[in-house]
């Protein structure tokens, strides 16, 4: 199969390569890079194996690019960093290893850059939120990424989907309020830290993110009392989950205003009984 995509390299006029979701196996031919007029390039849930060619690099036009669950390896080539019309950039589920190349982060018409579910390392820039001005989504989930979350973040304006989940985070959760479109922020499963209320700041600033869905703060290590600013996110939150952690002190109250909640967890707590005082069955079902 991997032949047939070898013969298309062939056909300079092509614009897009779809071929999602059936059994091609072998490698990417690194001939495809020649299809300098290729604008979408969808070869996910197949099962291909082998590395990104860095060839791909030349396709100055392409705008999609899904490589998502196949069975590919090896690093994220830098000269993707060069496809600067590159909207969707989607390689989650793979065995992609290595640091992300800064160059990635440097491709401003990003909007959708999903790298989920792979084994890959090192920190994330700390410019991330400035030189991807449009994006919308940012799933980084379930791979071995360290160091801070960058507080540049909070400049990505347009972002949505906010998924860190799943790695190896340190340090406190960056200010967030500037996000007004953000819906879900998993943050779960890392190694974030709060040990004095001035680190709880982020939810003051997360009162400003009236969409908000869904917040995944669990299996950290925060630490200390919940803040009052709490009961003030979005009345459209649904999922508020920050078991797992250091907590203590008192629930807050007025958590029965989010009607719409349909997760908040509270094992692990080291919260005092007397202290707790919001009715959980005022909660509809």
């Amino acid at each position: 199969m991997a032949q047939f995509l070898t013969v298309l390299s062939h056909c300079r006029r092509l614009e897009s390569v779809m071929f999602q979701n059936n059994k091609l196996t072998g490698h990417l031919p690194r001939e495809l890079g020649q299809l300098h007029g290729l604008k979408f390039l969808d070869v996910s849930m197949n099962n291909l194996t082998g590395v990104i060619p860095s060839t791909f690099g030349n396709l100055s036009t392409l705008t999609i690019l899904n490589k998502a669950r196949t069975q590919i390896s090896g690093e994220i080539p830098n000269e993707l960093g060069r496809l600067n019309n590159l909207v969707t950039l989607q390689l989650s589920e793979n065995q992609l290893s290595g640091e992300i190349p800064f160059s990635i982060f440097n491709i401003s018409s990003l909007k959708f850059l999903s790298l989920t579910l792979n084994r890959l390392v090192g920190k994330l820039s700390s410019n991330i939120g400035l030189t991807l001005p449009k994006i919308r989504e940012l799933c980084l989930a379930s791979n071995h990424l360290e160091g801070p979350i960058p507080s540049s973040l909070s400049n990505a304006s347009y972002i949505e989907h906010l998924d860190l989940s799943s790695n190896n985070f340190t340090g406190h959760i960056p200010l967030l309020g500037n996000l007004k479109h953000l819906v879900q922020l998993p943050l779960s499963v890392n190694s974030l830290s709060s040990t004095t209320k001035l680190n709880f700041q982020v939810f003051d600033s997360l009162t400003n993110c009236t969409l908000l869905r869904k917040i995944l703060l669990n299996s950290n290590q925060l630490a200390g009392e919940l803040p009052p600013s709490v009961t003030n996110l979005s009345v459209h939150l649904q999922h508020f989950c920050v078991h797992d952690n250091f907590l203590s002190g008192s629930f807050p109250q007025r958590f029965e205003m989010y009607q719409n909640l349909v997760s908040l967890p509270i094992e692990n707590f080291f919260f005092s009984k007397a202290k707790y005082q919001t009715p959980l069955e005022n909660f509809r079902n």
